[in-house]
């Protein structure tokens, strides 16, 4: 009876560790995916100089984004934060922006900061604009059988990208810097 005992105990120890790897190896593959993915928007973003129509899949940035996401087959989606998408964007895996609304969940967030720089000196009225992108994509821990038990996210944010003459994609900004 003794010995029956002791090899339960040790079976169920070897199954704790077994999911204990398997949940690790699993948030591992979703932290790489929505990582990869960030990555992928910073630079889709950067490459086309910004996002010129949030309102249009077919933007040339939102469209290579989307293609990328069902090519990886990124799933997952979120809330985003509240206080810094309040006035951006949530987008869906199509490629589909629309203005953030708190109670719905999409595959990434982003938003334009643009900041009126200087005079150009070349034209009346004609000023650098100054702006970047903030993004958040999601991953969560997905365990098989158990399925999604914790939610996380990554914020990136481009490079500075410059531009001549008032192109803002909304009234996001914030003049003086």
């Amino acid at each position: 009876m003794r010995e029956a005992i002791g090899g339960t105990w040790l079976f169920n120890l070897v199954i704790f560790f077994i999911l204990l790897f398997a949940g690790y190896m699993c948030l591992s593959i979703n932290y790489s995916k929505a990582f990869n993915v960030k990555d992928k928007i910073v630079n889709e973003v950067e490459r086309n100089g910004g996002i010129k129509n949030f309102s249009n899949k077919n933007d040339n940035a939102l469209h290579n984004i989307s293609e990328y996401m069902k090519k990886v087959g990124y799933r997952t989606v979120g809330k985003c934060d509240e206080e810094i998408f309040k006035d951006g964007y949530g987008c869906d895996r199509n490629g589909e922006c629309k203005d953030f609304n708190k109670n719905t969940n999409y595959a990434y967030c982003i938003r334009e900061v643009t900041y009126e720089d200087a005079y150009t000196g070349k034209a009346p009225g004609e000023f650098i604009y100054l702006s970047y992108y903030q993004m958040q994509v999601f991953y969560h821990l997905d365990l098989p059988v158990i399925r999604s038990v914790f939610n996380f996210n990554i914020k990136g944010d481009t490079k500075m990208l410059y531009r001549i003459g008032n192109n803002k994609a909304k009234s996001n900004s914030q003049s003086g810097q």
